[in-house]
């Protein structure tokens, strides 16, 4: 007997952020919990997941109806997660009037 077959990680994503694109609450929160697996997972830890969660999560929800639907998930998240301490940055050194 063989094991049931599981859609990949990033197929799930797939579905999660269709739906989410839709306003499904539901596949907001569990888009977050699957976000923070991949990024626990990867990070190896906890602590580090939350924050990179906490700093892409509000860029992914502005951007999120730019995501096409069949494309893989995870490049587009890691693009907008590689982003974030950039702009930071960029926005910080405005702030205080330092140029680049």
């Amino acid at each position: 007997m063989q094991p049931e077959a599981r859609p990949s990680a990033d197929a799930d994503l797939e579905h999660l952020i269709a739906r989410y694109q839709q306003a499904d609450p539901a596949a907001a929160a569990a888009l977050i919990e699957q976000l923070y697996r991949v990024f626990a997972g990867q990070l190896g830890s906890k602590a580090d997941a939350e924050d990179m969660l906490q700093n892409t999560g509000l860029r992914i929800h502005r951007v999120r109806h730019i995501y096409r639907v069949g494309h893989p998930v995870l490049p587009w998240v890691y693009t907008i997660a590689r982003r974030v301490p950039e702009r930071t940055l960029a926005a910080q050194s405005a702030s205080k009037g330092v140029t680049q």
